[in-house]
């Protein structure tokens, strides 16, 4: 029985795929996508990889990606992605890896920057929230998409393109983010234990159809948030290499990024173009939701002060 097809765009690309996603704003049907999604069968190993890391492996074109106990992802040529999903496995765990792991070596392949952040469009401008897993990205951005004129461009990871006129711009990603119960709880976002990422990642799926931004976006602003000991937050802004050395240290999936091909070098040319008209700025906090709201009126008004707000 042929499987059904549906047809989704995100970071500038017409996906079909196998997997209906109910978060995500359906598009038209066409015979020419960008991607198409499908299962199938994948092998457990590539022939000949150039590189191997702890759970993919690449050659050439080709990228594997192996998850423990969701599935195998092949993905070649930047326009296809074969799933062989773990019996055991849930359509949601096998989501997750799709649109995040998966979905960040295509992009790879196809030769875009992508930074691990939340990116909100605030007026005209897009604004990343970049960190480390934990740092607070989903729950900065969803804090400033609940002002007026804010909106979701993407969660978790941020694709940025130089377009036509040599301006730098955040591709809009997926109508969802990934929110702990303490966020949630402070955003008034009603916790559904049904909708964790995984059985035990209580982390929890929010639809953000209602206040997404589906057109790129010209990027102004990139904040590096870390927690600290102690102290009240502190917002700094970067200048010179370090500026350049943060950004691409906080490339999203950096190590499957082959030595031979979309070299690290490359990344380095692509983020000294887009520097040059984006300001950074690290933002270090205490952890825990009590130190939030300091943190977020700090940057509120450094963003008055660049009159952005």
């Amino acid at each position: 029985m042929p499987q059904a097809s549906y047809f989704y765009k995100a970071f500038g690309l017409v996906f079909k795929s196998c997997i209906e996603h109910p978060e995500f704003r359906c598009e038209a049907a066409t015979d020419y996508p960008d991607c198409t999604i499908d299962y199938g069968e994948v092998p457990k190993n590539l022939t000949n990889p150039d590189k191997i890391g702890g759970v993919y492996q690449s050659q050439g074109k080709q990228f594997l990606l192996k998850i423990e106990n969701v599935g195998r992802y092949l993905i070649e040529n930047g326009n296809t992605i074969t799933i062989d999903k773990s019996p055991a496995a849930s359509t949601r765990e096998t989501i997750i890896f799709l649109w995040a792991s998966a979905i960040a070596a295509l992009l790879h392949q196809r030769g875009l920057l992508i930074v691990h952040g939340s990116s909100v469009k605030i007026g005209e401008s897009a604004i990343i929230f970049s960190g480390r897993s934990g740092s607070g990205k989903s729950t900065m951005a969803s804090a400033f998409c609940n002002l007026e004129d804010s909106l979701i461009v993407s969660d978790d990871i941020s694709a940025i393109r130089i377009n036509e006129t040599g301006v730098p711009v955040v591709l809009p990603g997926y109508p969802m983010m990934k929110l702990w119960r303490d966020s949630s709880e402070k955003f008034g976002i009603e916790w559904d234990e049904t909708r964790y990422i995984r059985e035990n990642v209580k982390k929890m799926i929010v639809n953000t159809s209602d206040r997404f931004h589906d057109h790129e976006v010209n990027l102004r602003q990139i904040y590096l948030l870390s927690y600290k000991n102690s102290g009240n937050a502190e917002l700094k802004e970067i200048t010179g290499y370090k500026k350049l050395e943060l950004l691409t240290g906080k490339i999203f999936r950096k190590n499957y990024i082959k030595k031979n091909e979309n070299s690290p070098l490359d990344f380095f040319n692509e983020a000294s173009k887009i520097l040059p008209a984006v300001r950074l700025c690290t933002v270090e906090r205490q952890q825990g939701m009590s130190f939030f709201d300091e943190t977020f009126e700090l940057i509120k008004n450094d963003l008055t002060h660049s009159k952005i707000l």
